[in-house]
């Protein structure tokens, strides 16, 4: 019995080690392994202060791991058929009628690809923090109290506030500009008299 201490300390027989020997379609046979060396699939990025793992040539697929994209001229990863994004190497939504590109299981982002809500019984999209908008996931306005989406081009702001705040600085360009505008009409009078 495997529970009790004595398996523990008794050798393993040969038919135990049999029954755990690959076979013959695993591939495994093939492969040569080199003492002191790990696979590529554990290895970090060469590059300096990456902590990826090695894609291919001891390098994380964005700093040249991995296949790249057969179109001449271009240097990126490949995705789909040797190509990359912008030469074609993507699939289109299997929804009739959408040619957005898909995320994940098939589907574009707009009809439910990529990862789900981890909040139990919930079927949509995760965002930030693996939750959907509507259980906390995704960037949230920084102005106290607000719920609204914050954006990164919009230094983090909603859109609401965004544009109150450009409001502002409109109005305090105008001041400026009239500020200037006084100081500049003061020197010529003086400069006049």
């Amino acid at each position: 019995m495997k529970s009790s201490i004595t398996f523990l300390f008794n050798p393993v027989s040969s038919i135990e080690l049999n029954a755990i020997q690959p076979t013959a379609c695993s591939g495994f046979n093939d492969m040569t392994l080199v003492a002191g060396k790990s696979s590529t699939r554990h290895q970090k990025c060469e590059v300096h202060d990456c902590s990826r793992l090695v894609a291919s040539r001891k390098r994380y697929v964005r700093h040249g791991g991995g296949p790249r994209c057969q179109h001449p001229g271009c240097s990126k990863g490949a995705k789909y058929h040797g190509l990359c994004w912008t030469h074609g190497g993507s699939q289109g939504c299997h929804v009739d009628g959408c040619s957005n590109r898909i995320k994940a299981r098939g589907l574009c982002w707009a009809h439910g690809g990529g990862k789900r809500c981890r909040t139990p019984d919930c079927p949509k999209t995760a965002l930030r923090s693996g939750h959907c908008w509507a259980q906390g996931g995704g960037k949230r306005c920084v102005i106290d109290g607000c719920k609204r989406p914050g954006y990164e081009r919009l230094n983090n702001l909603c859109q609401q506030h965004h544009a109150k705040s450009n409001q502002v600085d409109g109005r305090k360009q105008q001041n400026c500009r009239r500020t200037l505008e006084s100081m500049d009409l003061h020197r010529i009078i003086v400069n006049a008299l």
